[in-house]
């Protein structure tokens, strides 16, 4: 070795060192006496007993450590403890003064050695919150020219301020500062040894793990930061990530929106035949148990609240809003006859303004029936006054049994005008109805843009250690230990749960290089035993979507089928909830299985709803308007045919019903012509008895316009009802459809798996 003078400042230093190693002065030059390995280590040793000191030969020199990291994997994101969870390979270079040597006299230009032997930067991640669990390397390279390599593994936890309020379509941007943890920029700096694009290039290309994150991008700056008269040199990484939405929207999203578009067509069962509050109820049951089950998929944060809560909560509180709203209209319904008149504020807000903007204006009062039988009453007793003028004549009892029917046919014809209700029962009715039509609305409102604004693997071995090798007389080595592996793996689950997957186990050396790059890995192919989730999965949903099937064959004008539908799809959304712990997570692709069973929920919504739009057109099409042209031709022509429910031949004879009160008018004036004709031939006893029985007829017609008026049998009624028919039919053929090919896919799905060796 080559002797030089050391500068003042670290001279205490080098006579401690002096005074345990008299051989070591400062150090420029290494001489090995052979060209191998154990030559360079001896000749190395002195510069051993440097390791506590920073390799520099003037004390006021910086040391110079560029640095950069490849990312292999991004474990995963702790919104309630605010954490990100990646995994790194940090590489650190810097220069050590105290040593350099002759590649071709020591035959080899570089050397690993065990990190204890030399002096290491302090290189630190600020945002680091938990011990590093990666396996440890305990080498580091020592080059010719005195270059210091050290690459090592990193499971970072970091703090890092997330962003969740477009949770789960959010974007967050994390920070990884790296410093050195006590010395100053006046002894080491730092400088970025790789650009951040080809640093994300690199990382993206080498990431393994496809979970619920994604690396979009790594972006770095240089800092400095002033420290009393010093300043620290910084590297600030800056790291976007970005998270795949897929499990959310299939778990979250889609149920929400499925359980809040079935409240909305609720609205179509009429109130006055359906028991809608009940309905309601169970339906806000059902979503309150779903968010308590999936609450845990849910971000917790104190700064915002994200998007996807509010949407919740907004959804929860529509229900609530509309389960009172219906059992306001039930009162309305059953009791407003004996409710006071409407007051005047309430007539001019609901009744004129708000039924105006809902297209629901308030009607015009008719004059009744009842208000225009006293001129017929009238009309009616003039024969009489005839027969009075004529004399006396007796009557038999045929007559006198008719004109006690007539009185009892009157009074039925008054108790049936009377279910019409008062004037004030109705405007009380009408303000309910109002009130449905305006929450109907703002369901639809909120829906609309709800829709429009919505559109872990590496780890340190913990088997057990084996501190013994075996060392042959012929210098072989046998080193034999258990190793528990979690390794990355680039999962394919589409076919889950009978999907085989081949992941790969690459083994190599941590941080030698060889003279030939070569890699060989082992190729592990693993398949599924898929028993269980055929048994706890597939299994129960078939027999669940096979009941909805079924349910088809109620029938709808005799049984409440939507709260079947409604109790059958709660259950199943329980169902899937509490297996939600069974079905992969994945960022790239959806497995079959979870579109069967998103399938499966949008088919039991589907029949929900078409149950709920035939109930509305079984007790309300009479008050609709006649069937428009279009959906008579496309629906009960096309349609109808090709379900085998072709339309009904209309009815020739006159439907059409005149005015009771008319009628009795038209009665009356044929009276009194045949009165006076009846002058001429006096007074008999069989033209009072034709006179009855003409008044008995205008009373049955009457009874029969209000009869047929409530019962809607009207050929409107009839075609609107035979298009709700042919709708459930039509559904009923794709639901066996869709239950044919599934079953048939799953089977054969099934059938390659087992037959794969």
């Amino acid at each position: 070795m080559t002797p030089k003078c050391l500068p003042p400042s670290v001279m205490p230093t080098v006579v401690i060192i002096l005074i345990l190693m008299p051989a070591v002065c400062s150090v420029i030059k290494v001489n090995c006496s052979q060209p191998n390995q154990p030559a360079l280590l001896q000749a190395l040793r002195p510069v051993f007993n440097l390791s506590s000191i920073r390799p520099v030969m003037n004390m006021k020199t910086s040391t110079n450590v560029t640095t950069f990291f490849t990312m292999y994997g991004i474990l995963g994101v702790d919104e309630k403890a605010q954490l990100l969870l990646t995994y790194l390979w940090q590489h650190n270079w810097w220069m050590n003064e105290f040593v350099s040597w002759d590649p071709i006299n020591c035959g080899t230009d570089r050397i690993s050695l065990p990190r204890t032997l030399f002096w290491g930067p302090d290189i630190v991640i600020n945002e680091f919150m938990d011990e590093n669990t990666a396996p440890t390397v305990p080498y580091v390279y020592l080059h010719s020219d005195g270059r210091v390599h050290d690459s090592k593994p990193l499971r970072v936890v970091s703090s890092c301020n997330l962003d969740i309020y477009t949770f789960p379509f959010d974007v967050q941007n994390c920070t990884m500062t790296f410093n050195s943890y006590l010395h100053y920029a006046s002894d080491i700096k730092i400088s970025l040894g790789r650009d951040a694009v080809n640093i994300t290039k690199i990382s993206k290309r080498v990431m393994t793990t496809m979970g619920e994150w994604e690396l979009l991008d790594i972006t770095s700056n240089h800092h400095r930061e002033e420290v009393y008269n010093d300043y620290i040199d910084e590297l600030i990484f800056h790291i976007r990530v970005r998270r795949r939405a897929t499990l959310y929207v299939v778990n979250l999203l889609i149920p929400s929106c499925f359980l809040i578009t079935v409240d909305l067509f609720s609205f179509l069962l009429p109130p006055q035949n359906v028991d809608r509050s009940s309905f309601k109820m169970t339906l806000i049951l059902g979503y309150t148990v779903f968010l308590l089950i999936m609450n845990d998929l849910l971000p917790i944060t104190g700064n915002t609240i994200p998007l996807i809560n509010v949407f919740f909560s907004i959804c929860l509180a529509l229900m609530v809003a509309s389960l009172l709203e219906t059992i306001l209209i039930t009162n309305l319904l059953c009791g407003s006859a004996d409710f006071s008149p409407v007051p005047r504020w309430i007539q001019v807000l609901v009744l004129q303004i708000l039924g105006r903007l809902v297209c629901m204006p308030r009607k015009t009062k008719k004059p009744r029936d009842s208000e225009m039988k006293p001129n017929v009453v009238v009309a009616q007793q003039k024969p009489d006054d005839r027969r009075s003028e004529m004399g006396p004549v007796v009557e038999d009892k045929s007559l006198q049994e008719l004109r006690s029917l007539g009185k009892n046919l009157q009074a039925i014809r008054l108790q049936v005008e009377k279910l019409g209700g008062s004037q004030g029962s109705e405007d009380w009715i009408q303000v309910g109805f109002i009130i449905d039509r305006l929450l109907f609305g703002l369901y639809i409102l909120f829906i609309s843009v709800s829709f429009v604004t919505i559109i872990i693997i590496m780890e340190k071995n913990s088997a057990p250690f084996v501190p013994y090798t075996y060392l042959y007389s012929n210098g072989l080595v046998i080193d034999g230990h258990p190793v528990r592996v979690i390794s990355s793996c680039r999962l394919d689950i589409y076919t889950f749960p009978f999907d085989i997957q081949n992941c790969s186990l690459t083994f190599n050396s941590y941080i030698h290089y060889a003279a030939v790059y070569f890699s060989a890995p082992l190729q592990v192919s693993v398949k599924r035993r898929a028993t269980l989730y055929v048994v706890n999965l597939l299994i129960p949903s078939c027999f669940l979507i096979t009941v909805d099937l079924f349910s088809f064959l109620l029938p709808p004008q005799n049984v409440d089928r939507s709260s079947f539908k409604m109790t059958l799809i709660l259950g199943y959304t329980v169902f899937l909830l509490i297996m939600n712990d069974l079905l992969p997570v994945t960022g790239n692709t959806i497995p079959l299985i979870n579109v069967f069973l998103c399938l499966c929920l949008a088919l039991m919504a589907a029949s929900l709803l078409e149950t709920i739009l035939i109930t509305n057109l079984l007790c309300g099409s009479a008050h609709y308007s006649p069937v428009p042209r279009w959906i008579r031709v496309f629906v009960l022509h096309i349609l109808g045919r090709l379900v085998r429910l072709p339309p009904k031949p209309r009815d020739r004879e006159d439907t059409v019903i005149r005015n009771p009160a008319a009628q009795e008018m038209k009665v009356s004036s044929l009276v009194a012509e045949d009165g006076e004709v009846s002058q001429q031939k006096g007074p008999l006893d069989k033209e009072l008895v034709w006179q009855e029985l003409r008044s008995l007829g205008s009373d049955l017609q009457a009874i029969c316009l209000q009869v047929k008026q409530r019962l809607g049998e009207s050929q409107s009624s009839e075609e609107w009802i035979q298009v709700g028919f042919i709708i459930d039919r039509l559904l009923f053929c794709l639901y066996i459809l869709f239950i044919s090919v599934s079953f048939i896919t799953i089977i054969i799905i099934w059938m390659q798996s087992n037959n794969t060796s």
